[in-house]
């Protein structure tokens, strides 16, 4: 008798979860972003790693409605002599950007690296406050290592997402690029969460 109703059990927890498959593995996905509201800053930090441009779009968007007065574009070395910050700027210019208005740092290696790199530079040139742009599957990443890094020092840190194209959280399990960014993020996540 136990064993029967263990079955029926079983089955009808089954039968729940193929139901609820869509909103089940949307959810997992929409964990990842935490977008905040845009308020004014001392700058807009955008960070590299995103091939399409859409995170400079974002940032350059955000100082063109006036929310910092200057833009700093943050990333490591591709290869040789050429810096990701470097594009980045070049994209801004293209934006309508003045090249005045554009600080490079380039330090890259991880998100934590871009973190503790960035928080000595608010530190050293008295600024308090920051909108830090990244694509919407990183945000809630990037969100933990900056707040932590940041509160800790006094600063003031507000997530504004850009929208990947190539990550649409309702259908990520479908694209096998998609599935590879929800899996390589968690798994940095939790890596972070245990490590810092």
């Amino acid at each position: 008798m136990k064993k029967r109703i263990f079955l029926i059990a079983l089955f009808g927890v089954l039968v729940a979860l193929f139901l609820l498959r869509r909103p089940l593995l949307t959810a997992i996905a929409e964990f990842l972003i935490v977008p905040d509201r845009p308020r004014k800053a001392d700058v807009i930090i955008v960070l590299s790693g995103d091939a399409s441009g859409g995170r400079v779009v974002k940032g350059v968007e955000l100082f063109k409605k006036g929310y910092a007065k200057k833009i700093i574009m943050s990333g490591g070395k591709l290869q040789w002599n050429t810096y990701e910050p470097e594009i980045m700027k070049n994209h801004a210019i293209h934006l309508g950007m003045a090249e005045g208005n554009i600080v490079i740092i380039t330090q890259g290696g991880s998100t934590n690296n871009q973190a503790t790199k960035l928080t000595l530079f608010m530190q050293e040139h008295g600024l308090r406050s920051a909108l830090l742009v990244t694509s919407d599957f990183h945000s809630r990443r990037a969100r933990y290592i900056f707040k932590k890094k940041f509160l800790k020092e006094g600063l003031d840190l507000q997530i504004c997402t850009s929208h990947s194209k190539e990550f649409n959280p309702s259908e990520w399990w479908t694209n096998t690029n998609s599935a590879e960014t929800v899996f390589y993020e968690y798994t940095k996540l939790i890596w972070y969460l245990l490590r810092y």
